[in-house]
């Protein structure tokens, strides 16, 4: 019965960043800010951000900037590499699910 409350080190980190996409898309933000952001987390780079929403690059720059300066991260630091957790460079050979219980796991709601 334990077992099913027991999350992988990948499920785990699939979650906290789902939980913080989320919680990042629904603040109060303007319409072109929603959308780079959202872009530019799903993995795309800038350049094709700006593709797709048919922009200039230094568009996207500047909305990148905004987002970042209204959470307070620091100019060197990339928006995805700021709100993203990324999986840790594990032995392949070790796949042994970490104990967490999914209600308690590292405060996820507090994220709702």
């Amino acid at each position: 019965e334990e077992m099913k409350n027991v999350l992988s080190v990948p499920e785990l980190v699939m979650e906290i960043n789902s939980r913080t996409l989320v919680r990042l898309l629904s603040e109060r933000l303007p319409k072109q800010g929603r959308r780079v952001l959202g872009l530019l987390l799903s993995g795309c780079s800038p350049e094709m951000t700006a593709r797709m929403l048919g922009t200039g690059v230094r568009q996207v720059w500047l909305a990148e900037q905004t987002l970042k300066q209204r959470w307070d991260i620091p100019a060197g630091v990339p928006l995805p590499d700021a709100v993203r957790i990324r999986m840790p460079d594990v032995n392949p050979d070790i796949n042994q699910p970490i104990a967490l219980v999914k209600a308690g796991a590292g405060n996820a709601s507090d994220l709702r």
